[in-house]
């Protein structure tokens, strides 16, 4: 076992993630899903170099557009044969969705089979807990399961291409011999590690690969000709990559594939979108309707992999996709019979933020202006936890309200109400009471009512904190394997390790130049010379690490 376990648990650059926390930003402005896609191309990159493509579908009618940026190999090709190749990411994810729904609409499958019974005679289960997971689980991120196999950075790990080296035998072993702390079903937990199982479990049941079973079940009856997980000849046109200024490479999967090996091109994906709209009259047919039945609560609900937002009247459906150098959205609104996908080349591209943006301005929440009494913002300070791996924490600071969620920046709200607060038209806050007390939240955004109850957590002193005081920790730190980068802006510091995403650390109460995060156990104390200045930093996880400042 690796003695500093810090860079395993913060893999959001590793994830294939569903979706990243926004910059803290002033009400920023909504993306329709009416946006030009030549609009959506160049926003998407923006500053960044590499390359970007859109596609639509409107009014019965197809729009494409390409943009480029910095210095890239030729131009890049929105439509054809030589159309440009962008990794997909966890958007993979929704086509092992449809193979599972395509297997339980045969009959060949059902939801409620464990993975035990899937995988007899292949994985050696050391845990009754662990072998009765069911395939509905895993599909909907419900499955205990952690993000990653504990063994990730082991045997032939590299940073740059993080999955390459884990296959198939090592996932089952790793299987076999995991012991989890709770039973399934969990509260839902992103788990690229719940949709590697599954993709490979398929793959045995059909005893074929399964990006086989993608082409032979998916991609060619839709004659989608440009999805694919091995490059091959078509090598050259996969975009150049990069994570903002630097070049980075591909990423290549084994046993991971069903969790984000594809890569392809925007019109591609919207085939693919347009197919899933059309429903069970389409070509998917019954396996089509299934696709969407939503199974599970996840920041709105999850169907078979793919993401529902909205009422039933309008709901939307969706996925974004991350690897090392790429980044993606899928969007697909039934009621206005869009659809709208987005890919960039670059890492750090504004993609997820106007998958955001797109999906808020789907659903603006009422707002109005309420005279609160300034003495009364405190009665609605608190954490509000929603689920084991959410909560809400509301602080109040100079006369304000401020909210985050676990991982996200705080925003500020404005009462709307008696017992209401508003972010803008992009979310409001309703407040109830219980023999006179705040006792819940409901947070209303993107369309759909989270629910929160008060917990006796500990409140931070403050949510924002001066720019001088933090500017005091700005630098780079190094360590033995790794550099941390920390960044202060909009009163919130944010760390980033070698290779990593960029997160927020928060205050810990009471310990003066100590931060945490929230998303995993893990705290940063910062230590000062005589003189006041910041020297350096010791990580506290499952042990110590020291960093010493470099700048």
């Amino acid at each position: 076992m690796t003695r500093n376990p810090m860079p395993i648990r913060l893999l959001l650059a590793l994830t294939l993630t569903v979706g990243a926390a926004p910059a803290l930003r002033a009400q920023p402005a909504v993306v329709p899903l009416s946006t030009p896609v030549e609009t959506l191309a160049r926003d998407a990159l923006g500053s960044q170099p590499g390359v970007a493509a859109a596609a639509a579908w409107r009014e019965g009618r197809a729009s494409y557009a390409v943009a480029a940026s910095g210095t890239v190999t030729g131009p890049p090709v929105a439509t054809g044969p030589q159309a440009t190749l962008f990794e997909i990411g966890s958007i993979s994810k929704v086509f092992t969705g449809l193979l599972l729904a395509q297997a339980v609409e045969a009959g060949e499958l059902s939801l409620d089979d464990t993975v035990g019974r899937v995988l007899q005679g292949k994985v050696d289960f050391s845990q009754e807990g662990t072998a009765q997971i069911t395939l509905r689980q895993l599909v909907t991120h419900t499955s205990c399961l952690p993000r990653l196999p504990p063994d990730f950075r082991q045997q032939g790990y590299v940073r740059q291409d993080p999955y390459r080296a884990y296959d198939r035998a090592r996932l089952w072993k790793m299987l076999g011999q995991l012991k989890l702390a709770d039973r399934a079903p969990c509260d839902a937990s992103y788990s690229n590690l719940g949709f590697a199982v599954l993709g490979e479990a398929l793959s045995e049941r059909y005893g074929k690969p399964w990006a086989e079973l993608v082409r032979e079940r998916i991609t060619a009856p839709l004659g989608m000709r440009n999805t694919l997980q091995s490059l091959g000849p078509h090598a050259h046109r996969l975009a150049q990559g990069f994570d903002g200024e630097f070049v980075a490479l591909p990423w290549d999967m084994l046993a991971f594939a069903g969790a984000g090996a594809l890569r392809s091109t925007a019109e591609d994906l919207l085939i693919f979108g347009r197919a899933i709209l059309a429903g069970r009259d389409g070509p998917l047919g019954a396996a089509g309707a299934r696709l969407v039945t939503p199974l599970a609560r996840f920041d709105g609900q999850v169907a078979y992999g793919l993401f529902v937002n909205g009422p039933p009247s309008r709901l939307t459906y969706g996925h974004t996709g991350g690897t090392g150098a790429f980044r993606s959205v899928l969007t697909i609104a039934p009621d206005t019979q869009e659809v709208v996908v987005l890919m960039a080349s670059n890492a750090q591209s504004a993609v997820w933020r106007i998958a955001n943006d797109m999906l808020v301005g789907r659903y603006p929440v009422d707002n109005a202006s309420f005279d609160l009494p300034a003495e009364r913002i405190t009665d609605y300070q608190g954490v509000f936890r929603e689920t084991r791996h959410n909560a809400f924490t509301l602080v109040a600071q100079d006369g304000r309200l401020y909210l985050r969620s676990t991982g996200a920046p705080y925003v500020a709200l404005t009462p709307s109400g008696p017992d209401s607060f508003n972010y803008g038209t992009r979310a409001k806050a309703i407040f109830e009471r219980k023999d006179g007390r705040v006792a819940s939240l409901r947070w209303q955004v993107r369309g759909d009512d989270r629910v929160a109850s008060r917990s006796d957590e500990a409140l931070p002193a403050a949510a924002l904190l001066p720019q001088q005081a933090l500017d005091a920790y700005v630098g780079r730190y190094r360590a033995p394997r790794f550099d941390f980068h920390v960044r202060a802006s909009g009163g919130q510091l944010s760390v980033q390790l070698t290779d990593q995403d960029r997160m927020l650390v928060y205050p810990v109460a009471g310990r003066p130049d100590r931060f945490a995060w929230d998303l995993i156990r893990a705290e940063i104390q910062f230590e000062r010379w005589p003189n006041g200045a910041v020297r350096g930093l010791v990580l506290h996880q499952n042990g110590m690490t020291r960093a010493e400042r470099l700048d």
